[in-house]
């Protein structure tokens, strides 16, 4: 008798597993230059103060696996700002109380389901609170939390022709930095 009941909660779990994925939404993202697209499913913590995003990779042939998961912490939000130029990174970002972390992974690496995929880059600072753009060198346009003539310790840029899309006010600080070195350029 033992064993019917496990077998019968056995088959109860796993078709309850099998309506979740299915009806698990996916937001999906083309990959520049690529047939493939990253999709992220979230879910949320306790009065929505935190998430996890399930990282899934849909490929040509519309077949769907899973890669990794991204999880927050207790006081956070986890969400995916999207890819640099030609999709060489993908860009995911924490907030932790307002506070932007950017985790940068390659995006070859995330495609074909490496194992143990880890980001290439973390970047964080309290005074570069919003990513404008990334290039395909690692090369990242953030926002200074001040304007120019109150910034003494990074160097603004003085063309910001390359995010002419962006709305930048005129007195705003742009600030360029590599990733891979984390050097203001």
């Amino acid at each position: 008798m033992a064993s019917v009941i496990i077998l019968f909660l056995t088959a109860l779990t796993t078709a309850a597993l099998a309506q979740d994925q299915a009806s698990l939404p996916l937001d999906c993202h083309p990959v520049p230059n690529a047939t493939h697209s990253l999709c992220l499913a979230e879910t949320q913590g306790f009065a929505d103060m935190y998430n996890d995003l399930l990282v899934f990779v849909r490929t040509e042939d519309n077949r769907t696996r899973f890669v990794t998961n991204m999880q927050s912490t207790l006081v956070g939000q986890t969400w995916f700002w999207g890819f640099s130029g030609a999709g060489r990174y993908a860009v995911f970002a924490t907030s932790e109380e307002g506070h932007a972390t950017f985790s940068v992974y390659d995006s070859t690496g995330l495609l074909q389901n490496l194992p143990d995929v880890r980001s290439a880059f973390n970047f964080g600072d309290y005074y570069l609170p919003e990513l404008l753009a990334l290039d395909d060198d690692g090369n990242a346009f953030f926002l200074h939390l001040q304007s120019k003539d109150d910034v003494k310790d990074m160097t603004c840029l003085n063309n910001t022709e390359p995010l002419s899309a962006q709305h930048i006010d005129d007195n705003a600080c742009v600030v360029k930095v590599n990733l891979a070195t984390n050097k203001n350029l």
